[in-house]
């Protein structure tokens, strides 16, 4: 067990994972298990925290010396977190509020998020609401006569997926540019 503690270096050399810290026997309970866990998707230092403590049982001491320890190594670092998270939420059509939310959930700090979230240009924010908007929007247009009913449940849609009032409109004014152009 004791093999799990230990890495291989660039240079062929082997060096212990962790130099101090966490007794060896400590870290040759939780290892193999952690190691699994974080195999799984990337986590946030929360979750680990949350692991180490609910789910592996630590001691709360032992759940900061391990915690800090896997911290350290790089093996979890929130800014890269973050950055996964919104990437895969943005690919599922999910707009900055609700990112935010989601973010804050997984215990990114508020400053992390925003700096994250506000890097992402507004065109981007509009692209990725376009293909749902549309699929949703022919819907309406097929069950729907009124346009302002078509136009409010629009908006209902893309506010549930945590769109602001300013990429709404602009999905919206782009979706009947389009329809225009298709009579």
């Amino acid at each position: 067990m004791a093999g799990h503690l230990i890495q291989h270096n660039y240079d062929g050399s082997m060096s212990p994972l962790f130099d101090e810290g966490p007794s060896i026997e400590v870290l040759q309970q939780v290892w193999p298990r952690l190691q699994q866990w974080l195999a799984w998707r990337e986590r946030s230092s929360a979750e680990l925290f949350r692991f180490l403590g609910d789910r592996l049982q630590l001691a709360a001491s032992e759940v900061e010396q391990v915690g800090n320890h896997v911290l350290e190594s790089g093996l979890i670092d929130d800014e890269r977190f973050a950055n996964g998270r919104i990437a895969w939420r943005r690919s599922k059509g999910k707009g900055p509020w609700w990112i935010r939310q989601d973010l804050r959930q997984a215990g990114i700090q508020r400053e992390l998020a925003e700096s994250l979230l506000n890097a992402v240009d507004d065109t981007e924010w509009l692209a990725g609401a376009m293909p749902r908007a549309r699929q949703k929007y022919q819907q309406l247009q097929a069950r729907e006569t009124d346009e302002q009913t078509r136009q409010n449940k629009l908006r209902q849609f893309l506010q549930a997926r945590g769109f602001d009032p300013g990429t709404i409109k602009a999905v919206y004014d782009k979706l009947c540019a389009e329809a225009r152009e298709q009579d």
